[in-house]
């Protein structure tokens, strides 16, 4: 029996396409009746028809979520953001799952990329103060299982190459310049960074063992704290000092390098000079810190050592008093020193990292919302968004039974090149299919 090919391919096209859509709606109509099994069902049905569709991954997820099947839920998000990566609802939901996994780690990297690509939603600042929350959950878990092991700490062990600037003390300067404490330590870190030789310790770890062992950031620049911190730091040398102010418009940085594991300071030489000479004295003392380290910067490393943050020593100055309020959790006040910063010099990169770094935080008390209350608002965007899944598979099976190859122009659509055509004005096929 001879059938006319135009025939079949009317009779099937709409089969073909509408197999996978059909199941897709199906799916929706039992999520929104909050009848999540059969939504499972429906939706893993139009997966089998359409598996590179993301919104019937993402739809699949929510069930899955719904239902506590938290690591299923986490599977279907993760294909969902593989195939769209501009698919915001199922990032959230990917690191609200990780959460309630467990994995914090894995939910704090989800939402960072969700503000990195999304730096403006509706759900932006809530986000920040989430990544905040768990970037301090995981340290502080870490920093109480070092307190609590402390004494099985063998500061012999420890990297030689590791090193970190605990502060320094300001009770000799003028109150209005006291945040330069702050900022030289900050300068130093950065710029002993530069060399390679060496590894700086973050310095969110030793703010959050300051806030377990309740030390103040005088103690911190206290040489007798030093030992201590180094072991739980897993610094091999700690750098701390004071700052003088001799005259009205100079001052005077002093340094000593402490070995963590023989507890002695030894003091490289002082830098002086006038206030809006700071960096030139911060320049003279980190090398004279490394000299006595016993480092010799390359001359690539010398070129990056010699650069500086800014030409502004107010900016400076603002950066240094937005440090000190972000240490003490007084992020509103911390992002208007850094905007302060920026106004003096806008093109004051570091300033600019800190702002964004504790943008959104205002009001942010180290605590954050359940899971649950941003789940039913991304659940709400997730049911409010417009979208359709693609009809691709139906194409794409049709232009097999036709014989057609794909084209390789169509190779930049993903996984799923074939796209449902938008064809204007009358389509005939002509010819006959022989089943034999």
């Amino acid at each position: 029996m001879r059938v006319p090919l135009r025939i079949l391919v009317t009779l099937l096209l709409p089969v073909l396409i509408g197999c996978g859509a059909g199941m897709y709606h199906q799916g929706k109509s039992a999520l929104d009746r909050q009848d999540y099994g059969a939504a499972i069902t429906a939706f893993k049905s139009a997966l089998e028809r359409q598996p590179d569709e993301a919104l019937i991954w993402q739809q699949l997820g929510i069930a899955y979520y719904r239902t506590d099947q938290f690591l299923n839920a986490a599977n279907a998000f993760k294909q969902a953001a593989l195939l769209d990566s501009e698919d915001d609802v199922s990032i959230l939901y990917l690191g609200l799952s990780y959460e309630v996994l467990g994995r914090e780690d894995e939910a704090l990297q989800v939402y960072r990329s969700y503000l990195s690509t999304m730096p403006e939603s509706e759900l932006t600042n809530r986000i920040r103060r989430r990544v905040r929350y768990l970037s301090d959950s995981i340290l502080r878990d870490e920093v109480r299982s070092l307190i609590a092991g402390e004494d099985s700490i063998d500061a012999d062990r420890i990297p030689g190459n590791t090193i970190s600037v605990l502060g320094f003390k300001t009770e000799k300067i003028d109150p209005q310049y006291a945040a330069l404490g702050r900022g030289l330590a900050q300068m130093l870190m950065t710029d002993l960074a530069k060399v390679s030789a060496l590894r700086v310790i973050e310095r969110m770890k030793l703010n959050e063992i300051a806030r377990e062992l309740e030390l103040s950031s005088s103690d911190l620049a206290d040489k007798q704290h030093a030992p201590r911190l180094g072991k739980l730091l897993g610094a091999a040398t700690l750098i701390t000092g004071d700052l003088v102010q001799p005259e009205t418009e100079e001052l005077s940085a002093e340094a000593g390098v402490i070995r963590t594991a023989e507890g002695i300071a030894t003091y490289p030489e002082g830098a002086s000079g006038k206030l809006d000479q700071f960096f030139v004295i911060e320049k003279e003392l980190l090398y004279n810190i490394l000299d006595e380290l016993g480092h010799t910067p390359t001359e690539a490393e010398r070129v990056r050592l010699d650069s500086i943050p800014t030409s502004s020593f107010l900016s400076f100055l603002a950066y240094s008093r937005g440090l000190t309020y972000s240490d003490e959790g007084m992020y509103r006040l911390a992002e208007a020193e850094f905007n302060a910063a920026l106004a003096e010099d806008p093109n004051f990169s570091a300033a600019a990292r800190a702002r964004d770094q504790v943008a959104g935080l205002d009001g942010y008390t180290g605590e954050v919302e359940p899971g649950s209350r941003l789940e039913t608002d991304v659940y709400e965007i997730a049911h409010t968004e417009e979208a359709e899944p693609e009809s691709g598979y139906g194409l794409a099976v049709t232009r097999s039974i036709l014989g057609f190859q794909q084209e390789e122009s169509l190779t930049s659509e993903g996984d799923n090149p074939f796209v449902f055509p938008r064809v204007k004005g009358k389509v005939t096929v002509r010819g006959t299919f022989d089943p034999d």
